[in-house]
């Protein structure tokens, strides 16, 4: 529970400095640059603190990675969840949500709904399938090896995971 609370301080005060956004360039395709400003501020600063501890990860253990692969899949992992679909409350709610008992889960809907609730449910749903619906961004602009990352980054580990995958999942576990 503290561990929530701390994210939802970062949340609150996230920002993004001129060197963040070197940093962003330094790594990104334009294409991926577009795929990472629809994200709001607070998913664009987690992003790069899970890159930021990726590399430090990568560094400390002598991990063999692809640092490059490894830098676009940290900055990218969370696009599925755009600022004009999702909003703070409802991964809040998400949160609370996953608490719950499945059966009273239903509350999360996959198909477009009308109105402010429906839009949440929507949202709950995009942020439940976050990993899903980036990897089918990233394939769109011909970034496979990342889309295959990506879209993995929440399932539960196994013996052949890539090392990029490995510390993608460590690096948002401590973030």
């Amino acid at each position: 529970m503290i561990k929530r609370i701390r994210q939802l301080y970062k949340a609150i005060r996230a920002g993004i400095t001129a060197e963040d956004e070197s940093f962003i360039n330094e790594y990104l395709t334009l294409d991926e640059r577009k795929l990472f400003d629809t994200m709001a501020v607070y998913d664009k600063r987690h992003a790069l603190n899970v890159a930021a501890s990726a590399a430090k990860l990568v560094r400390q253990y002598q991990i063999t990675v692809n640092f490059r692969l490894m830098m676009k899949a940290a900055l990218l992992h969370d696009i599925g969840r755009t600022a004009d679909t999702v909003i703070l409350s409802d991964k809040i709610l998400l949160v609370l949500l996953e608490m719950l008992p499945p059966k009273l889960q239903h509350f999360i809907a996959k198909d477009k709904c009308q109105g402010f609730i429906g839009r949440r449910r929507q949202a709950l749903y995009r942020c439940m399938h976050h990993a899903f619906i980036g990897a089918v961004k990233l394939r769109k602009i011909g970034a496979l090896d990342v889309a295959a990352v990506v879209e993995r980054h929440h399932n539960k580990p196994d013996d052949n995971d890539d090392s990029e995958l490995v510390v993608l999942r460590k690096a948002d576990e401590a973030n």
